[in-house]
């Protein structure tokens, strides 16, 4: 079963808000690694969504400086804003507080992205799949 890069990165999120909030409610810090197996699904199925995604869209002899922006963006500015806001969130309001809004940001970011995908899936084949690929037959 092929998901695609759109839904792929919709379970990645999805994982993430799980994994959030589980956080905040698991009373036995043992148990957190309970949920430890998520951070693999979320993080693979993301690096996965994304080099897929820029593999598809990028001009044909620039897709490794396109994977080159994917990297800079997931693993530099993305790494370094998360850890910067997050840690000035966890100070000041908390790590239950901290997980709550990060949940909830990625929560609103999944329903955008979701409606995003939707109206690019039903207008136009080439944002949905990819320039280079073929659009798969639908059932």
């Amino acid at each position: 079963v092929t998901l695609g890069h759109f839904p792929l990165m919709l379970v990645s999120q999805a994982c993430y808000v799980a994994r959030a909030v589980g956080y905040t409610i698991i009373p036995n810090p043992f148990l957190i690694l309970l949920l430890e197996p998520l951070h693999g699904v979320t993080y693979g199925s993301m690096q996965l969504a994304s080099v897929d995604y820029m593999a598809t869209v990028a001009p044909k002899g620039l897709e490794a400086s396109a994977q080159g922006l994917v990297a800079a963006f997931n693993r530099g500015l993305g790494f370094f804003v998360g850890t910067m806001l997050g840690g000035v969130m966890m100070q000041e309001l908390g790590s239950k507080m901290m997980f709550h809004a990060a949940a909830i940001l990625v929560s609103f970011s999944s329903v955008v992205y979701g409606v995003c995908w939707g109206v690019t899936k039903s207008s136009c084949s080439c944002l949905a799949y990819g320039v280079n690929r073929r659009v798969p037959s639908q059932p």
